[in-house]
């Protein structure tokens, strides 16, 4: 129960529902990831796995999705 003074929000659980993509180039290449909102035609691509996870990492980390800074390719982070 919600008491008065109390946003509804604070209380309700986070949740992020996604369409994950995964795939290779190349039969030996890195794989590649995107993840789409369920429900939105924006997508998000990824270079590698490793910049999908750390990004996931963040998106569900203790200080909440802080995440429009993060590089999604080593290209990027350079």
């Amino acid at each position: 129960m919600v008491t008065e003074g109390e946003d509804r929000n604070q209380v309700r659980p986070r949740k992020h529902v996604f369409l994950l993509s995964l795939w290779q180039e190349h039969p030996s290449g890195v794989w590649r990831a995107s993840l789409q909102v369920a429900g939105r035609p924006e997508r998000r691509g990824f270079a590698t796995v490793e910049y999908l996870i750390a990004y996931l990492l963040q998106l569900t980390g203790p200080d909440g999705p802080e995440v429009e800074g993060l590089p999604l390719s080593p290209e990027e982070s350079a």
